[in-house]
């Protein structure tokens, strides 16, 4: 017998300042753990069903091909035939077993959310915070995928008293934070369509305000959306690497994409390319020791929109978190994976806290037979 679905439901915050939130929940929101999830670069709240594969039918894919098969190093997690995106597969019944409510969270100008013309990463923890006290969570977890990444460790740093743990997956660095070495490694291992946006929000200020403030207004914002981020949503699936690039991103493309464009304005997707290219405003080694040695650091080693440079510079910066490499993972690597696997890596989020108290910790590498 299948198992239910697990419980989502849209919703609506309201801020101080009259803005609507749009938010999901999948589970129970009695649970014990709280989880915010923090979407990427045109993409949303949603996180569409999987199709996952157990842990034999992909051990069975791989039977008479020459790869080794080992119980322990968590390859499976890398399979590359992405069945979901952006967020583990968390059924219902997982959920449950976990205690754990996933809450899935439009920053302004996405999907169902309002824009925020002066957005910040400081305003985006304050929202977050907000509708925290709205659902009466004192204490949670935060999740940033890509583009999430940085304000899921915003959270960490504006709310320190609040965020027990953090995970990021395939996400970025702060830019003025990497050496010259570090940034020449990430310009050459990036897609051309990422190097090109990253250089002339670095290195051209004045021209990348002026493409901010245009893209803010209502027309510069129609006109940007429809000249640029509407081609290159369309077009996400033929742009991806090789390694990402699967029949079964159409779900991506067809549900996740759209609702992230519903507003057809280009604003929200300017407003997180200024923020992430100019220096932040905190700074990571800042977020608090507890909370880094609650922190989980997941990169693919093969990821051509955010190259792993990323995940080595906040493991730099933030020596006590857990970095987790996929083995010539791309940016989609980890998203499909068994649910003994999704149990693990979940565990290790909630329970990092309070049971890790070293000060530093080397990368695990999990080592992917597909590739």
């Amino acid at each position: 017998m299948e198992p239910p679905p697990p419980v989502r439901e849209d919703r609506r915050f309201t801020t101080p300042d009259a803005r609507s939130i749009a938010y999901e929940i999948r589970g129970d929101l009695a649970a014990k753990h709280v989880v915010f999830w923090n979407h990427g670069i045109i993409s949303s709240r949603h996180a569409p069903e999987p199709a996952v594969q157990s842990v034999t039918d992909i051990a069975s894919s791989q039977a008479g091909k020459g790869h080794q098969q080992s119980p322990d190093t968590w390859a499976m997690m890398s399979c590359m035939r992405c069945h979901r995106y952006e967020v583990m597969s968390t059924d219902e019944d997982l959920l449950g077993e976990l205690d754990m409510v996933l809450i899935g969270v439009d920053r302004p100008g996405y999907g169902g959310s309002d824009p925020h013309p002066n957005r910040t990463f400081r305003s985006y923890a304050e929202d977050l915070g907000g509708l925290a006290d709205h659902l009466k969570a004192p204490q949670f977890f935060v999740v940033g995928v890509s583009g999430g990444g940085p304000y899921a460790y915003a959270a960490a740093h504006f709310l320190p008293d609040r965020v027990r743990g953090v995970m990021t997956i395939s996400t970025l660095a702060p830019a003025n934070m990497m050496t010259a070495e570090e940034e020449a490694r990430h310009f050459a291992e990036m897609d051309s369509v990422g190097e090109t946006l990253a250089r002339l929000f670095r290195r051209h200020r004045s021209l990348a305000r002026t493409v901010r403030s245009a893209a803010q207004s209502a027309a510069g914002g129609r006109a940007l959306f429809h000249a640029f981020l509407q081609p290159l949503a369309s077009n996400c699936l033929r742009l991806m690497a090789e390694n990402d690039r699967h029949e079964e991103h159409r779900e991506y493309t067809e549900l996740i994409v759209p609702e992230s464009l519903r507003q057809r304005t280009a604003a929200m997707f300017f407003d997180d390319v200024w923020l992430f290219e100019q220096p932040w405003e905190f700074d990571v080694r800042a977020i608090r020791p507890d909370i880094q040695r609650s922190t989980h650091i997941w990169h693919g080693t093969g990821d051509k929109q955010v190259p792993w440079v990323a995940a080595n510079v906040l493991h730099r910066l933030m020596p006590a978190a857990h970095l987790h490499l996929v083995d010539g993972g791309g940016h989609f690597a980890y998203y499909v994976c068994d649910k003994k696997t999704q149990r693990q890596a979940l565990e290790s989020l909630l329970k990092s806290g309070a049971k890790l108290k070293e000060d530093a910790r080397p990368p695990i590498i999990m080592h992917n037979p597909n590739i």
